[in-house]
């Protein structure tokens, strides 16, 4: 009598998909081994193709522009009293002018020592009217450089 192996006949042909169920009791199927240490679980990245010049293509540059502009300040200054600087101006004289402008006060002591030590004092009676007229002028000019509004002769007395 001749041996012949037979395949099982609830075996179908070996179709793409997941592996059948293994029976335990059969000893043709492979059970899964324990893999060694020192074994990567993950796969190996795939290997790139050798560098070619012909198929290579530079990564598109994008320019972009940075402008860096400075910060911008805001110095925040009060207008001046237009009152305080003829009250100033009238009680103090050139002492007076130099709330409204230190150049001013400066040039109008400098007139009124020397004017007044050759008039005897006479001087002052010019120089003290003087003072009031340039304290309001510089004080106008000095708001309208803020941006405030030029005070009315009406609004000195409010």
């Amino acid at each position: 009598m001749e041996h012949q192996s037979v395949g099982r006949a609830d075996q179908s042909p070996s179709l793409p998909g997941p592996a059948p169920l293994a029976d335990p009791t059969t000893s043709d199927v492979q059970r899964p081994q324990p893999e060694p240490q020192g074994a990567s679980s993950q796969p190996e990245a795939p290997q790139l193709p050798p560098f070619s010049p012909g198929n290579y293509a530079p990564p598109p540059i994008y320019v972009t522009q940075q402008v860096q502009m400075a910060p911008a300040y805001v110095v925040a200054r009060q207008p001046k009293s237009m009152a305080l600087a003829l009250v100033l101006s009238f009680f103090f004289g050139p002492l007076g002018l130099l709330y409204s402008t230190v150049t001013g006060g400066i040039v109008m002591l400098i007139l009124a020592v020397v004017v007044g030590i050759m008039t005897l004092g006479l001087a002052l009676l010019f120089v003290v009217p003087a003072c009031m007229i340039w304290a309001a002028v510089a004080t106008n000019k000095y708001n309208a450089g803020l941006g405030a509004p030029p005070v009315q002769m009406n609004q000195i007395g409010r």
